[in-house]
Formats: structure tokens, C-alpha cells, sequence
């Protein structure tokens, strides 16, 4: 529960009452609990991962991400994940990853 109040002062500038208001924000808490969980599995997994947004500028990456590419999460982020790019790969099989990503949201 969150309670909010102001004090509410008479004519001679003593406490007349309190107006409040009282929020239920059990859904809130759940939603931030989630977040947390959520954070800890990107954080600790030991698969590397990258967050982009739409355009593919990458937002976020986990340490599992750095010590595979051996790139560190602040020579990337602003960059496109085509970065990655070994050069062993034709354009058909970056064709299939960009569509199992669109269509998916993710790419093993």
C-alpha cells in the first residue's frame, strides 16, 4: 500500500487535517520483482546475450556477451550487432538470422 498525504492548515496556520490518498500497488511490486528476476538471469547466465532496440543499435549486453566476443559492454553499446560479423558467413545465412529474429525475437 502507498499513502500519500498533505497537511491541510487552518486560518491561523495550524493542522487543520491530513488529505490523503491510499494506492493499492501490490501489481507494482510484482512487476518490480519480475524486473529483478528478470535482470539477474541476463546478468548471470552463462550464455552471451544482447538487448537492441529496433533499428539494431545494441542497448545492453550481459558479462557472459564480453567474454565470449571478448568485446566489453562499452565498445558496443550505441553499435550495430553486425559487428560480430566473422566474415565465414555468406549473406544467405545472415538472411536467416535476421528472419528467425523478426519473427522470433531471439537467435541461438
Amino acid at each position: 500500500m502507498l499513502a500519500r498525504g498533505v497537511p491541510v492548515l487552518g486560518s491561523q496556520g495550524e493542522l487543520s487535517r491530513i488529505l490523503g490518498v491510499h494506492i493499492d500497488i501490490t501489481e507494482r511490486k510484482r512487476a518490480e520483482l519480475r524486473l529483478q528476476q528478470t535482470a539477474t538471469v541476463f546478468a548471470n547466465t552463462i550464455e552471451g546475450a544482447l538487448i537492441t532496440d529496433l533499428e539494431g543499435t545494441i542497448l545492453d549486453v550481459n558479462p557472459a556477451f564480453e567474454t565470449i566476443t571478448g568485446y566489453t559492454r562499452l565498445e558496443v553499446l550505441g553499435k550495430n550487432p553486425r559487428l560480430l560479423q566473422s566474415g565465414r558467413h555468406d549473406r544467405g545465412f545472415y538472411r536467416q538470422l535476421w528472419k528467425g529474429l523478426l519473427k522470433t525475437g531471439r537467435w541461438s
